[in-house]
């Protein structure tokens, strides 16, 4: 639900990826290209592909290189700014 959505992301802000202009996703912290994993659910079901931003539970190395996550999920943009003004200032 939202409500479970925002508290994780609470607990979890340093671990939200942003939509990059090239369509893939890339750190808030240290703008790192990051990969959602092909087996997670928001992949399979389309649902990440145009989400601006993401949170993840892990990072593991990709198959193909690069860092994938896992324990995907969306969230929403006013979130992050209600939930870590210090980050933005």
């Amino acid at each position: 639900s939202r409500a479970i959505r925002k508290c994780v992301t609470a607990g979890f802000f340093f671990n939200v990826a942003k939509l990059a202009h090239g369509g893939g996703y890339r750190t808030l912290r240290k703008d790192i290209p990051v990969t959602p994993s092909a087996a997670s659910v928001f992949t399979t079901h389309g649902g990440l592909m145009n989400t601006e931003y993401i949170i993840y539970g892990e990072t593991r190395d990709g198959a193909r290189g690069g860092i994938e996550l896992t324990a995907v999920s969306t969230v929403e943009a006013q979130w992050l700014r209600e939930l870590a003004p210090h980050y933005w200032e």
